[in-house]
This record gives C-alpha cells, structure tokens and sequence, in this order.
C-alpha cells in the first residue's frame, strides 16, 4: 500500500505512486474522464523532469559509427528532481490549458465539450489542493 502525499510529507515519487494507483482505479472504473487527466498529468511530470539533451561527453570517433556512446550505461542521464514548487506549477499550468481550451470551445457554442473539459480541470485541483 503506498502512502498519499500530502503537504507535509510531499515527494514526487510518492506523489507518482498515488497518481499511478488512482490510474487503476480510474481503468478498474471506466472512468474515461479522470483516466485522460491522470495520464497528462503523469506525463507531464514526467516530461518536466526529463533533462535536455546536450553533445555527448565521451564518444568514438573510428568506431562502426561515428560519434556513438560506448560502455555500460552510456546513453542513461541522471533526471532532474522536481520541487514542490515545480509540480505545482505544473499542474497549474495543466489548469490554466483545460480552462482556455474550454473557453475556446464556449466560444464557438460547444458547451458540452467545455464542461468536459471544466470538469478535467477541476480533477486537477482537488490533486493540486490534495497533495501540493
């Protein structure tokens, strides 16, 4: 059994487990709504902690391909550590990007897709308030 994160005890990795164990209880559940909100949300976290990739530091010029990484380990890079702060800016921005989407889509009268996705955005707070 994984422990929620909470406020106090917040970590990206327990904060992942508990996104992840709510992933299958949303697919146990059918519940495609809260699925496709799990599913960015755990994407984007880990997308953000994803480093850019940069000239590699050891390389063989004269081997069968040029410029290829050699030895145990060569194409693995540490990942970054995300801050509290910088989780919630994520889902802050996953907010902010179901708000103007369902915005756009009052806007041309489909409300019923802008509830979609009102509905997604509000999944996002209460894990914005639960956990962050």
């Amino acid at each position: 059994m994984t422990t929620s994160p909470t406020p106090e005890n917040f970590s990206v990795q327990t904060l992942r487990a508990a996104l992840r164990s709510d992933l299958k209880s949303a697919m146990k559940e059918r519940d495609s709504e809260r699925l496709d909100v799990l599913r960015n949300t755990l994407s984007s976290i880990d997308n953000a902690e994803a480093i850019d990739v940069v000239a590699p530091l050891v390389s063989i010029a004269d081997g069968p391909i040029a410029g290829a990484l050699v030895g145990l380990g060569a194409a693995e890079a540490e990942r970054r550590t995300l801050s509290r702060q910088d989780v919630e800016s994520l889902f802050a921005e996953q907010i902010e990007e179901y708000e103007g989407a369902a915005a756009q889509f009052e806007e041309h009268g489909q409300t019923e897709h802008a509830g979609d996705l009102r509905r997604k955005a509000d999944i996002v707070r209460g894990y914005l308030g639960q956990f962050i």
